[in-house]
């Protein structure tokens, strides 16, 4: 019993991974909307590796981060656009 609430527990840190953008406005290029998805990539990131040392499991980062600067006319997606704030984030994560 003990091993399957481990290996639930560990699903549940695959789903809890960080939905910065969704914690964000893309289309907001403020500073303090880029801060406080730094903060909560950061937050989340702590949490994370705290249970997976406590279930003794490794943390495993997938898919997270910034998409390109949102706020120029072809959109985050667009090559032209600038990758300041994402650039800046993962600066911030990995430092």
């Amino acid at each position: 019993m003990a091993r399957r609430l481990a290996t639930t527990a560990l699903a549940a840190l695959a789903v809890s991974a960080c939905g910065d953008e969704a914690r964000t406005d893309s289309d907001d290029p403020g500073a303090a909307n880029l801060q406080a998805a730094i903060e909560y990539a950061l937050r989340n990131l702590e949490e994370n590796e705290r249970l997976a040392r406590q279930l003794d499991k490794p943390l495993v980062l997938e898919e997270f981060g910034l998409a390109r600067n949102g706020w120029t006319a072809g959109g985050k997606y667009d090559p032209a656009a600038t990758t300041a704030s994402r650039d800046t984030y993962f600066g911030e994560i990995f430092a």
